[in-house]
C-alpha cells in the first residue's frame, strides 16, 4: 500500500511533465513500482515523497529537479518562489527498516498471531511482553539490548514444543487464564492468555528512540545530505527535506533515556553552519486545526539554523503555503509498508468500510464487487457481518432493478449502489396481494 492514495500518485505522475524531464519521470515510476525488499527501506516511499513535494513546490514557484551545478552533485530541488526566495534542497526519508533486524518485535508479534490462529483460538485473548537487558538506559549511554533471539531462532527457542503445550492447555481449559514464560539472560518472552480480555496487546522497550545526539538515523541522514549539498557548489541557501518512511524518531521527545528531535537538529546545525533549514514531513492521523477533519494529513515542521535566522523567517510564509498543496495520506508509512508486504496493489483489501445494506439496496465497494464476480474473492471473504447480502436478497425474492456508480475522487476505490425491487414471482412462491380487496 502506498502512503498516499494511488490515484493521487498517478495524477501527480500525469502532471509531472510540467516540471520533470521524460527520463526523470521514467526513473520515478520505476522506483514507485519497485518491489519491497525485506528489512530494507521501501524505495517506493522515497519516490512518493519526492513526487509529492516536487509537485507541491511547483504550485508555489519554479522547480528544477536535479539541476546542473558547478560541483559533482545534482541535488533533488532548486526552488525559487514567486517572491524570489531561492534555495537548494535534498529530499531524504528515514525509516526503521534496519533496526527491525536488530529488534524483530514485529516479526515476533506476527509469528505469535500466526501460531494462535492455526489453533483456531481467539487472538484478542492473548497479550505479550518482551524485556530489555538489565543494563541501565540513559541519554548518551549504549543503546538498550532487547532480550530476544533472531527471527531464524523463533521456532526452536520460542515457538517450540513447550509453547505447543501452552496452547494445548488453552484449548482444553478455555475459561482458565494461563501464561507462557521464557526468562534467560538473553531471552525474555511472556505470553498471557486471559479469556475475558477485550483486545490483544504487547509491551516492549522503546528501543527506537535516540540515545545519542549523533549516533542515530535522523542525524546520519541529515549529515549525509549536508555533504551532498556542499558538493553541488551552487552558492545558494541550502536545506534538507526530511520525510517519514515509517519511524517514530521524527517525533522523539526528550527524556532521561532519549534525546528529542529538536536536540538532534540543534546539534546538526551546530556542526553544519552552512545548512539553513530542515523541514520535517510526517503523516499524522487525528484532528488537525489546519484541515478541520479527522483524516490523515501531512504535518510540516520547519526548523531553522540560528545562524540563518533572517532567511528562515522568509521561509515561514512559503511553507505555510506549501501545506495547502500537499495531498492527504492514505495511511502512515508503517501501515503502508505492512500492506505492501501483503502484495499491494493486488492484495485483498477493498474498501469494505463503506458497505451498507437496507431492505431495498446494497452500497458497497466497486472493487469488491468486481473481485467477487471475477472469482478472485471467495464468498466467505466477502460476507458482510457473517451474512451474504446477495443471498439474503435472493432468498426474499428481490431481484436487481438498477445499479448506480459513485466515483470517489482521490480514493483508491469507488462505490456502487445496487437497487432491489419487490419480491418477484419468478423466484418466489405466489403470495397474496399486500392489501387484499375486501369482499363486497
Amino acid at each position: 500500500m502506498s502512503i498516499f492514495h494511488r490515484r493521487v500518485i498517478q495524477r501527480l505522475i500525469n502532471e509531472s511533465g510540467q516540471f520533470l524531464r521524460s527520463s526523470q519521470i521514467g526513473s520515478l515510476v520505476a522506483r514507485l513500482n519497485k518491489p519491497i525488499e525485506a528489512n530494507k527501506p521501501v524505495e517506493a516511499f522515497s519516490a512518493e515523497w519526492e513526487l509529492v513535494l516536487l509537485s507541491a513546490f511547483h504550485k508555489i514557484g519554479t522547480v528544477n529537479h536535479e539541476p546542473q551545478c558547478p560541483g559533482t552533485r545534482r541535488p533533488d530541488l532548486l526552488f525559487t518562489s514567486r517572491e524570489g526566495v531561492s534555495f537548494l534542497a535534498d529530499i531524504t526519508v528515514v525509516s526503521d527498516s534496519g533496526i527491525r533486524v536488530l529488534y524483530p518485535v514485529e516479526a515476533f508479534s506476527s509469528a505469535l498471531m500466526t501460531k494462535i490462529r492455526e489453533r483456531g483460538l481467539r487472538g484478542n485473548s492473548f497479550s505479550w511482553e518482551l524485556r530489555k537487558s538489565k543494563a541501565t538506559i540513559y541519554r548518551g549511554g549504549p543503546r538498550p539490548k532487547l532480550r530476544l533471539c533472531t527471527h531464524r531462532q523463533f521456532g526452536t527457542r520460542i515457538f517450540n514444543r513447550d509453547f505447543d503445550k501452552f496452547l494445548e492447555r488453552v484449548q482444553k481449559q478455555p475459561k482458565n487464564a494461563t501464561q507462557y514464560v521464557i526468562d534467560t539472560p538473553d531471552l525474555y518472552v511472556r505470553v498471557m492468555y486471559e479469556p475475558s480480555q477485550e483486545f490483544c496487546s504487547g509491551r516492549y522497550p522503546a528501543f527506537e528512540y535516540p540515545h545519542s545526539e549523533t549516533e542515530n538515523r535522523v542525524f546520519g541522514a541529515l549529515d549525509d545530505k549536508a555533504i551532498q549539498l556542499r558538493k553541488a557548489r551552487l552558492g545558494v541557501a541550502m536545506g534538507v527535506l526530511l520525510c517519514d518512511g515509517g519511524t517514530t524518531m521524527l517525533q522523539a521527545k526528550k527524556s532521561f533515556q532519549s534525546y528529542s528531535t529538536g536536540e538532534i537538529l540543534a546539534r546538526f546545525f551546530t556542526e553544519n553552519h552552512d545548512i539553513s533549514f530542515v523541514a520535517i514531513f510526517t503523516a499524522q492521523h487525528g484532528r488537525s486545526s489546519n484541515v478541520g477533519s479527522s483524516d490523515y494529513w501531512v504535518q510540516v515542521d520547519l526548523h531553522g539554523n540560528p545562524k540563518h535566522k533572517a532567511f528562515v523567517t522568509s521561509l515561514g510564509p512559503l511553507f505555510d503555503s506549501l501545506r495547502q498543496h500537499l495531498p492527504s495520506p492514505r495511511h502512515d508509512p508503517t501501515n503502508a509498508r505492512l500492506r505492501l508486504e501483503e502484495g499491494e496493489p493486488r492484495y485483498k483489501f477493498p474498501y469494505f468500510g463503506g458497505m451498507s445494506m437496507t431492505g431495498r439496496s446494497i452500497r458497497m465497494s466497486a472493487r469488491a464487487l468486481l473481485e467477487l464476480l471475477a472469482g478472485t474473492m471467495s464468498v466467505e471473504d466477502f460476507n458482510y457481518k457473517s451474512v451474504n447480502p446477495f443471498l439474503h436478497k435472493l432468498q426474499n425474492g428481490r431481484l436487481i432493478t438498477a445499479i448506480n456508480f459513485h466515483p470517489l475522487e482521490d480514493r483508491d476505490d469507488d462505490e456502487v449502489t445496487i437497487e432491489f425491487g419487490e419480491p418477484d414471482p419468478i423466484v418466489t412462491e405466489f403470495r397474496k396481494p399486500a392489501k387484499a380487496l375486501a369482499k363486497q
